[in-house]
């Protein structure tokens, strides 16, 4: 999926998503946000993948203000998708 795109949660069958965004409510007015984009390095294609990655984000306020920038890092992802 791309940028602006939207995904399901839990994933099914064949989500595949090129990346996504998170966004957590810290509370008192505080919240995180971040990107994540990565490649696939492993996966059967339909039920499992794994993607190594780069992270992105920053803390904000209520009033939009970034508080803290250069939260960047690496990771490695997985999904597993919800079978029905």
């Amino acid at each position: 999926m791309g940028p602006g795109s939207s995904a399901r949660y839990p994933p099914r069958a064949g989500d595949v998503p090129d990346g996504f965004g998170l966004e957590f409510d810290l509370g008192a007015g505080k919240w995180l946000k971040g990107n994540v984009s990565g490649v696939r390095i492993a996966g059967d294609g339909r039920y499992y993948f794994r993607w190594a990655g780069d992270m992105a984000g920053f803390v904000g306020v209520e009033d939009g203000e970034e508080v803290e920038a250069g939260l960047n890092g690496s990771a490695i992802f997985e999904q597993f998708v919800l079978v029905e």
